[in-house]
């Protein structure tokens, strides 16, 4: 993208992880066994580094498990963050930028034995592409007037950005433009949900992936 100075839209969802964390929690019941999974998939020098954002203290006063604080930094460490530092590393390269993140819970039927999924990866595309009717049959989703009018939304930018370049949306989506490489106080990103929002790069995920920056390789 940046060598011929393309535009790149970016984002993700507000639970990346789920797909592949179903059951964590009967594996994961206490502090150690918390450390120790992160340091056999992430090595000690990173654990190092990611738990002094991810302590497993924060449980329970942030959250309810470690298992799903678990989730939480495979999502901020994984995916989400990464999508800011991807937009930051094309506009050094000349490129405009623009992120999103999607957070709209979709309504699980009571029968469902998906609903931990909650807002999963992959779950964008449907409302991109018009499929979200699919959702019921492949999740046990039950959808309404608000998955109608998030599909519109997401439709709607992505036809402009591929007919123009610049994603449009409502509350304008601005540009990813930090004033200095790594400055998240100076970004925003677009939130979609119903309705839509704006968030500051530097609270975005509760500040955690500016909290990340300085520490994740």
């Amino acid at each position: 993208g940046a060598a011929d100075h393309r535009p790149l839209m970016i984002g993700s969802v507000a639970n990346e992880s789920t797909y592949y964390t179903d059951g964590l929690e009967s594996i994961v019941p206490d502090p150690p066994t918390y450390d120790l999974i992160l340091r056999a998939k992430l090595g000690n020098a990173r654990t190092d580094a990611l738990e002094t954002v991810y302590p497993a203290s924060n449980v329970p006063s942030l959250y309810p498990t470690w298992a799903e604080e678990i989730r939480v930094l495979f999502d901020d460490a994984g995916t989400v963050c990464p999508s800011l530092d991807t937009a930051d590393a094309i506009t050094q390269g000349g490129s405009p930028a623009w992120v999103y993140h999607l957070t709209f819970p979709p309504t699980y039927a009571s029968t469902s034995t998906l609903s931990g999924r909650r807002t999963f990866h992959g779950l964008d595309l449907y409302y991109v592409f018009g499929t979200y009717l699919r959702l019921g049959g492949d999740f046990g989703i039950t959808v309404g007037p608000n998955d109608a009018l998030l599909s519109t939304a997401m439709q709607d930018a992505w036809g402009s950005f591929v007919r123009t370049g610049v994603p449009t949306a409502t509350p304008a989506w601005p540009v990813y433009t930090p004033t200095t490489p790594g400055d998240l106080a100076s970004v925003s990103v677009l939130n979609f949900d119903v309705p839509n929002s704006t968030i500051p790069g530097n609270l975005f995920r509760s500040g955690r992936c500016a909290a990340l920056f300085p520490v994740a390789d």
